[in-house]
């Protein structure tokens, strides 16, 4: 499935790897033949002054129309806003699904051509239920996600989160693969993120480069079940001397980019 309106690969490979362009190149060289993404996160949603858990209880609606206003619609836009909560009683999720649709709106009425999604929302980000289907918790946590279809009305991409916790592949395959599928529900394109390093939730491992195998394992099941991928990452997290050497990641996504390079012959 394609987004309408925005020229894109067949799978593209989004990049939102927040380091400067130099060591992106320096990584990836030729093969860096990846999509540029535009990422917002919630601190450019508010004024200086409202940057507080007060102030992102509720989108301060003019600010956001003359943001929207003056934003370049070019590319494929994520808006990250982590401060609503959509997974709680219903009088709280749809009070925060009215929140997500004001924005969204705002953005699509300032371009009306602007293709854009949320980080993470819908579907809900869930490792433990999603691994246990049959579950009462798995089927909470369907319910959940129906209950967001009218969210996913006002989006023109679905980006779910499929960052990992746990040393285990096949754990990680199955979550990955239950995610992508309740995403798929809503009929729109479907771009998981994606990131190189074990998530902080997790005391040993946080901020440790994946091994290899493992973020080849995470391509391919992503390349297999979804319609393109965003490889998220920021300098701030990699670990201290990063700059000295290829992480083993860095060569899996080499293959993983060189693979998806058409034939001499072949289209797009």
């Amino acid at each position: 499935m394609t987004v309408p309106g925005l020229h894109l690969p067949t799978f593209p490979v989004f990049d939102a790897l927040g380091i400067p362009a130099a060591d992106k190149s320096r990584w990836f060289g030729q093969c860096h033949a990846v999509v540029p993404i535009r990422m917002i996160y919630q601190a450019s949603l508010w004024p200086r002054s409202e940057r507080n858990k007060k102030g992102y209880a509720r989108p301060n609606l003019a600010y956001l129309r003359c943001f929207a206003q003056k934003l370049d619609c070019s590319m494929l836009l994520c808006l990250d806003i982590e401060c609503w909560s959509v997974n709680g009683s219903e009088r709280e999720a749809r009070a925060s699904v009215t929140k997500f649709e004001e924005v969204a709106d705002i953005f699509h009425r300032a371009h009306p051509g602007l293709k854009l999604g949320f980080y993470g929302v819908p579907p809900i980000r869930d490792y433990w239920n999603a691994i246990k289907p049959g579950s009462a918790g798995y089927k909470t946590w369907l319910a959940h996600n129906r209950r967001l279809a009218n969210l996913a009305r006002h989006v023109d991409v679905i980006f779910p989160s499929l960052y990992t916790f746990y040393d285990d592949v096949p754990g990680w395959q199955q979550y990955a693969h239950a995610n992508i599928q309740q995403a798929r529900l809503y009929g729109k394109p479907v771009y998981p993120f994606i990131w190189p390093q074990f998530h902080n939730s997790n005391k040993t491992l946080a901020y440790h480069w994946l091994p290899g195998a493992f973020w080849h394992a995470e391509l391919d099941t992503v390349y297999q079940h979804a319609d393109g991928v965003v490889i998220w990452g920021w300098s701030g997290f990699f670990p201290k001397g990063w700059r000295k050497k290829n992480p083993a990641w860095v060569g899996a996504t080499r293959n993983f980019l060189t693979r998806l390079i058409p034939r001499r012959g072949e289209g797009p």
